[in-house]
């Protein structure tokens, strides 16, 4: 099996950046929101089904953040265009996926935030968790890679 990680050119604005001229730590959030749409969107473009709301195509599965966790490796200077975000999958719940998504500069060597994030699928119709179907499980796995690691957590 092999694994694919996406990278999602994001532009930088004025305001994600701070007095000090770097990223704001919030804007990284804001970034990797940005970025897990673009990640859907290569997957749709590359025909793979994964549960993701197409406005073009009416309500369909929607996905929610359940949990978001975020380390901050180092300052991100204003990389002058834009950042650079890793995207791929690192576990397949039943009714869900977990991110993770690493934001680079334009020199895209060394990661500046580490991220990582909990997605449940969810039936628009009703408002309820629906499980992964077979489909949708398979086409994720073509995303799947090793999950971050956080200095903090207990390995």
């Amino acid at each position: 099996m092999t694994s694919v990680r996406v990278t999602i050119p994001i532009p930088v604005r004025w305001s994600d950046l701070d007095a000090y001229g770097h990223v704001n730590n919030v804007s990284a959030l804001e970034l990797t929101q940005e970025a897990r749409i673009g990640f859907f969107r290569y997957a749709h473009e590359h025909g793979d089904d994964l549960p993701w709301h197409d406005h073009s195509e009416g309500v369909a599965p929607l996905v929610y953040i359940v949990h978001q966790e975020i380390e901050y490796l180092r300052s991100m200077p204003d990389p002058a265009g834009d950042a650079l975000i890793d995207v791929w999958i690192t576990r397949i719940d039943p009714a869900g996926l977990e991110f993770a998504y690493q934001i680079f500069g334009a020199e895209h060597d060394h990661p500046y935030t580490n991220i990582a994030n909990t997605v449940a699928t969810v039936d628009a119709s009703n408002g309820r968790p629906r499980r992964l179907t077979p489909v949708e499980r398979t086409a994720a796995e073509k995303y799947l890679d090793e999950p971050l690691r956080f200095r903090h957590r207990e390995h």
